[in-house]
């Protein structure tokens, strides 16, 4: 099925409680490989993956369903960056009346009860806005390089996030409603911080309720020196240190650390900061 040019219509029964929003651009293999991941999950609710387009040339066939959900498409007519492609897969999960927002990147697979796990968390705990998990980062080759399990509690997340951003953007669910109710967020990516836009949103989240990270990898990522987080690394150390600056407190150790962790990583080379990742099985830098 090719996507198709505008949101599809909507039946009156085709709202979902959960929504896996998925952008993609010039990466038909790599989405093939993230669905083949979702149809294989146990999802614990009504759900719709949505996957935007953002301009491949030529345009993306997908199917119209896997085995255990339906996948809308919408295909962008030019590409938008990912902020654009992001916003409009919000805008379709709020016409699906979503009660939750799963993300996940086009090439990632994701493990069969990560989003079992994630609604469970956030059903039994209405004060979660944001869950995340670990994550496993494998090379080109499908090459374990290291695990990464990021800090579990609110609090401790809270201070993770001065140093940076803690909460894996492949791997979190967000609450729809802090996203989408009335007085509350934008429900939009900012294009004011290029290539840490999820770090801007996690932010704001936090100004609206708690977050989680489930203490074990469910989501399975490559990571390329050369690939477009690599190419953009100057520019998100960049919007990466104005939100630092922007969130700064002074009572916090981590508010220091995390101005002096990005200026020094402004000076090393990416290949580099690759390397010490798999050396010593940490990504927060």
């Amino acid at each position: 099925m090719t996507l198709q040019e505008t949101p599809p219509p909507l039946p009156e029964d085709a709202k979902c409680d959960l929504a896996i929003l998925i952008p993609v651009y010039q990466n038909a293999a790599g989405l093939v490989r993230t669905l083949e991941s979702l149809g294989e999950c146990l999802l614990p609710c009504p759900t719709r993956i949505i996957v935007v387009d953002d301009g491949s040339q030529p345009a993306l066939d997908i199917p119209s369903s896997l085995a255990n959900c339906d996948v809308l498409g919408i295909r962008l007519n030019t590409n938008q960056g990912i902020e654009g492609a992001l916003n409009t897969g919000l805008e379709l999960a709020e016409q699906l009346r979503a009660r939750y927002i799963a993300r996940i990147d086009s090439g990632d697979r994701s493990l069969p009860r990560r989003f079992f796990l994630q609604y469970q968390a956030m059903e039994r705990d209405p004060s979660l806005v944001i869950t995340g998990t670990g994550a496993i980062f494998v090379d080109s080759l499908g090459r374990e390089i290291f695990h990464y399990l990021p800090p579990s509690a609110d609090a401790n997340i809270r201070r993770a996030m001065h140093l940076n951003c803690c909460l894996l953007h492949p791997t979190v669910m967000i609450r729809a409603s802090a996203l989408f109710g009335p007085g509350l967020l934008p429900h939009s990516y900012s294009r004011q911080y290029p290539a840490a836009e999820d770090y801007d949103l996690f932010w704001r989240l936090l100004g609206q309720g708690r977050a989680y990270n489930l203490g074990e990898p469910m989501v399975i990522t490559e990571l390329s020196v050369t690939g477009i987080s690599a190419r953009r690394r100057r520019r998100q150390l960049l919007s990466r240190l104005r939100l630092q600056l922007r969130h700064f407190d002074a009572w916090a150790t981590t508010s220091y650390l995390g101005i002096v962790l990005t200026l020094m990583l402004m000076l090393i080379p990416n290949r580099l900061v690759v390397f010490c990742k798999a050396l010593f099985g940490k990504s927060g830098l």
